[in-house]
């Protein structure tokens, strides 16, 4: 890290703490941080799997053009509405500017026609949340990386998945 980044970072943590009593009063202030911060840009709109609500960690609900620090409020939580079956499984996997690609974990829950996933970690440089629709070849890739604590860099999605929804982010 280097100084500037160091310095950054002292700067927003400070910002931060100093702020952290205006959230008892409902005032937004960490996600107006200058830096350290990711906003939606897009929202997918997909009948088969929608995309009702993406929450902060400090459950703040986040839209389109809103901004959320990747620093202090994630992890991320999402929520909807979808048609497909309860049997059928959906991996959160999020791409950087380079285009690769960090599994999250765990799967997106599906409980008639609702579902709800947790843990969700757009950090620094991620651009894309993706939600893909696997069939068993694609589940068996994601849980053998579970399996083996790989969660990050792989360059290309597996054969069996497909993305059903996204969030672009900037």
């Amino acid at each position: 890290m280097t100084k500037v980044q160091q310095i950054i970072s002292i700067i927003s943590g400070l910002i931060f703490i100093i702020g952290a009593p205006s959230t008892y009063f409902g005032l937004p202030l960490p996600s107006l941080l200058l830096f350290n911060k990711h906003t939606i840009s897009r929202i997918s709109t997909n009948p088969q799997f929608s995309i009702e609500a993406i929450k902060t960690s400090r459950k703040v609900t986040i839209n389109s053009g809103d901004h959320f620090s990747y620093k202090f409020e994630t992890p991320l939580t999402a929520r909807g509405t979808t048609s497909l079956p309860d049997n059928e499984t959906v991996w959160v996997i999020v791409a950087d500017q380079t285009g690769r690609f960090y599994l999250q974990h765990p799967p997106v829950k599906i409980s008639s026609g609702r579902w709800d996933v947790t843990n969700i970690l757009p950090l620094e440089r991620i651009k894309r949340i993706i939600f893909a629709r696997v069939d068993v070849e694609g589940n068996r890739f994601f849980l053998r990386k579970v399996e083996h604590d790989e969660w990050g860099k792989f360059n290309t999605m597996p054969s069996g998945a497909t993305e059903i929804a996204f969030v672009q982010i900037e």
